[in-house]
């Protein structure tokens, strides 16, 4: 069979069938398009390889497709931009990976550029491990790195960060109580996503004592506590660029102020207690991903001369207040837009100028 639609055609159909309404990437689509003929085999497969996500056995099933000792298998795994993985002993959640494997499973994806890991029941690599992945880190050049889980007092990433010093988006998902190394990171961050905010004042401010003139992106999804404020006031200023809050209280305020030239503000909760007020007049996107929503906010729309986006949770259109909300947007000439998926999406090559811009695309605009 031949296909009768150019192939440029034919590659935009595969990449706007790539995600499904829930935002998981539809494989089963992906497999089928790339069975229809020859000159969609190669399209197909740089989608279906582009992201490898999910439970060990699509690990599994990727391990056998892109073993390197055939062609083929060097192929697909070049396609490989982001992997999920899991690492050590789950005990009784079942198996993953273990340190050799995991190193392994990388030096076959040479142009992976996102690395989620969980680590279960290992404190740290050893030395045969560190050498295995430092021969990785020679070809792979990670450049995100989403570590969810490992111990408390684990130093792993210490080790993660020492490897691959080039990391510019980091997202950590687990309380830290080992303390940093002597030597100071090289690392320059352009995003910091913190999930927990049991973080030592003292690991902060190793990690961002190099990334003070390039951290354009800070993702809070726990309260900051008093020492992350003072560390953060050290490290943040007008170079944040979006700012993503979980709640808002008075650490959460003071610490939007000191962003002076903000272009993006997330609230995944609209606060009730602090007043929403104050906000940078730099703001371009306010993203609110509650499904309640409060009538405080609505006169903001009108206080923010450069808000370009409004865009909120799918659900929120239910709400009582959601049409004097639309009749703020719809007189300030601010575009409303739905959230279909999470905008936290990392996809090489990254330009920092494009940033509203890429937000926008992971919405749907409401007609």
């Amino acid at each position: 069979m031949s296909s009768t639609l150019p192939i440029e055609l034919s590659v935009y159909v595969m990449e706007q069938s790539y995600y499904m309404p829930d935002g998981h990437i539809d494989q089963g689509t992906l497999a089928a398009c790339s069975l229809v003929c020859s000159s969609w085999v190669k399209p197909a497969q740089r989608l279906l390889f582009h992201s490898i996500t999910g439970s060990l056995r699509a690990v599994r099933f990727v391990d056998a497709s892109i073993n390197p000792c055939t062609q083929r298998g060097k192929i697909l795994g070049s396609y490989i931009r982001r992997l999920e993985v899991n690492v050590g002993t789950r005990g009784g959640l079942g198996p993953s990976l273990d340190e050799h494997q995991f190193a392994l499973l990388l030096s076959w994806c040479p142009m992976l550029y996102e690395l989620t890991l969980r680590v279960f029941g290992l404190h740290e690599f050893n030395e045969s491990v560190l050498t295995e992945l430092d021969v990785v880190a020679n070809t792979v050049n990670l450049r995100a790195l989403r570590l969810l889980r490992f111990g408390v007092q684990s130093p792993i990433i210490y080790q993660l960060i020492a490897l691959w010093p080039r990391i510019q988006f980091l997202t950590i998902g687990a309380e830290i109580d080992a303390l940093p190394p002597t030597q100071m990171p090289v690392i320059r961050l352009h995003e910091l996503l913190l999930f927990r905010s049991l973080i030592p004042s003292e690991f902060l401010d190793w990690l961002l004592s190099n990334s003070e003139s390039s951290l354009q992106i800070l993702g809070l999804h726990d309260v900051p506590g008093q020492q992350i404020k003072s560390v953060l006031a050290k490290h943040i200023g007008p170079r944040i660029r979006s700012l993503r809050m979980l709640r808002f209280n008075r650490d959460s305020a003071y610490i939007m102020r000191l962003c002076t030239h903000l272009e993006e503000l997330v609230l995944h909760h609209i606060p009730i207690v602090v007043e929403l007020k104050d906000l940078p007049r730099t703001i371009e996107h306010l993203s609110i991903r509650s499904a309640v929503l409060h009538a405080p906010i609505i006169p903001l729309i009108g206080t923010l001369p450069n808000l370009r986006v409004v865009t909120f949770d799918e659900n929120m259109h239910r709400h009582a207040h959601f049409p004097a909300l639309q009749s703020a947007c719809d007189a300030n000439g601010v575009a409303l837009w739905k959230h279909v998926l999470s905008f936290r999406i990392v996809s090489p090559p990254f330009n920092p100028c494009t940033l509203n811009l890429t937000m926008i695309n992971y919405s749907t605009k409401i007609q």
